[in-house]
């Protein structure tokens, strides 16, 4: 009869080693990624700064060229954000409130700048045929001085 108890212990003591084992490897692997997915953000940030000299550039042609009566499209590779996009919710609870505040807000920078310069030539050419403003050309300029500013704000951010 004994032996029958020491193999229902065994296997017990088998059973709660594996589940404890189990759970430490899930908590190991799910420690790991959230550390890849922050450091794939941190990379992607590194990107975003990397990309504002070529907002900026295109804003000046855009800007370059209203001041010679004509009108740019301002349509480029948008900022990245893949990783914001499809990971960040896997991240949040492990990110500071400030950290989390200042990626929102960085992202959310990126977001106008590409939308707006998207829509540049669209609200150009709609503004300049209904006659919307005095001055349709100093006017956008104005605005793209503005995205110019939201560019010069993002990078030390």
């Amino acid at each position: 009869m004994s032996d029958f108890w020491e193999n229902i212990t065994a296997t017990l003591v088998g059973i709660v080693v594996g589940a404890a084992l189990s759970q430490a490897i899930a908590l190991c692997i799910a420690y790991r990624r959230r550390n890849q997915l922050r450091r794939a953000l941190n990379e992607e940030l590194r990107t975003i700064r990397a990309q504002i000299p070529q907002k900026r550039d295109i804003i000046g042609q855009m800007t370059n060229a209203l001041d010679k009566g004509k009108a740019l499209p301002g349509t480029s590779v948008h900022y990245a954000r893949s990783i914001y996009t499809n990971f960040l919710p896997e991240l949040y609870d492990k990110l500071s409130q400030r950290e989390r505040d200042c990626v929102h807000v960085i992202y959310e920078y990126a977001r106008v700048v590409d939308q707006s310069l998207d829509d540049h030539l669209d609200r150009y050419t709609s503004a300049k045929r209904d006659g919307a403003f005095a001055d349709t050309e100093v006017a956008f300029k104005l605005m793209l001085s503005d995205l110019d500013s939201t560019c010069q704000r993002l990078a030390p951010l």
